[in-house]
């Protein structure tokens, strides 16, 4: 008996992708960067990339799914499209000596996706090849060509505000942070009957205990004869601009439909100052109702303001004044004042 067997078309495609796939996976290479670097003719999945020509292609591939892993030695930009050459987050990216990449071909065409980055250069600490000039404010990298300035990129990512002070070209860093005064022994109130000295409430164990200086009914809408004052030093590190406060208040009266506000004034002063200055205005505080008869409120926070003077030993004043409509028919007793400013950390 005779065995007979006929080749057919399918068998041809077949073989034709098996030796496509054989030509992909064997073989190690290296080949020099260029406009088009073409990955689909090299032999074998590992290989070498060489010199900083800029690549915009791969080329072809023999078949879908086509994969090479893929090792630079130096810093050529590889351009992303969004269809013939994807890259990670859609931005090119410049290589540095070391960095390993797979490429999969999602067709035969020319079209392929970076799967997988490994930079070869993680961090790395300079020390030869550049310098640095100029003065106490303002500082100029320079680099040539024995660095690679692809490695200073990820340098370029922080957002900082404020001016260089941490060093040769390192932008100063800047955090908000807070000055809380509360009524327990460092605000002083003028001495008349409508503002009670610092008084305390001892509700017992269970409830809240806390310090008050009140503030009467007041028809001023101006800085009146009614205040409090308070000293407090800011921070060295404080960058000396603008200022926000919100005043923590609360009232004895049921009104809660109308509503009070206040100015805060203050002044800067500096060592050898004379304190016989005037303060000046600094901000009036939105108006706002009462949630209810010893109910805590926090004064929305104030606009920006500056405090005139220099120095960072500040006095404040605090009056409580009528709002526009008709003023909270109740006393008012403040608990404390948060001052919002800037520090510029060196």
């Amino acid at each position: 008996m005779a065995w007979y067997t006929t080749k057919s078309a399918s068998d041809t495609v077949l073989s034709a992708d098996w030796n496509a796939q054989a030509l992909n996976i064997i073989g190690v290479w290296t080949t020099a960067a260029a406009a088009t670097t073409d990955l689909g003719a090299q032999s074998g999945m590992y290989g070498t990339v060489t010199g900083t020509a800029t690549i915009t292609s791969f080329g072809s591939a023999p078949v879908i799914g086509t994969r090479k892993i893929v090792k630079f030695d130096a810093g050529s930009t590889i351009t992303h499209n969004g269809t013939t050459l994807v890259l990670p987050s859609g931005q090119n990216i410049v290589t540095v000596a070391g960095d390993i990449f797979e490429f999969v071909a999602t067709s035969t065409g020319g079209n392929w996706i970076c799967t997988t980055y490994s930079a070869g250069v993680v961090a790395k600490e300079v020390t030869t090849g550049f310098t640095v000039e100029g003065g106490a404010t303002a500082k100029t990298l320079t680099v040539d060509s024995t660095v690679s300035t692809s490695a200073l990129a990820p340098l370029a990512s922080p957002t900082f505000t404020g001016t260089a002070t941490m060093g040769a070209g390192v932008p100063a860093i800047t955090i908000s942070d807070y000055l809380t005064l509360m009524a327990t022994g460092c605000m002083v109130p003028v001495t008349t009957p409508a503002i009670v000295d610092q008084a305390e409430i001892a509700a017992g164990a269970t409830y809240a205990n806390y310090t008050y200086i009140e503030f009467a009914k007041n028809a001023s809408t101006t800085v009146g004869a009614e205040f409090i004052q308070w000293a407090s030093c800011l921070p060295s590190d404080w960058n000396g601009g603008n200022l926000t406060a919100i005043i923590d208040w609360l009232t004895t009266g049921a009104d809660t439909t109308n509503k009070t506000k206040f100015i805060l004034t203050a002044r800067r002063y500096a060592n050898g100052t004379n304190l016989a200055t005037a303060l000046t205005t600094g901000v009036t505080t939105a108006e706002q109702a009462s949630a209810g008869a010893g109910y805590l409120n926090l004064m929305t926070e104030t606009a920006t303001f500056t405090v005139t003077g220099t120095g960072n030993w500040i006095v404040w004043s605090l009056t409580r004044v009528a709002p526009a409509g008709t003023d909270l028919n109740a006393t008012v007793r403040v608990l404390g004042i948060k001052i919002k400013f800037i520090r510029t950390l060196a």
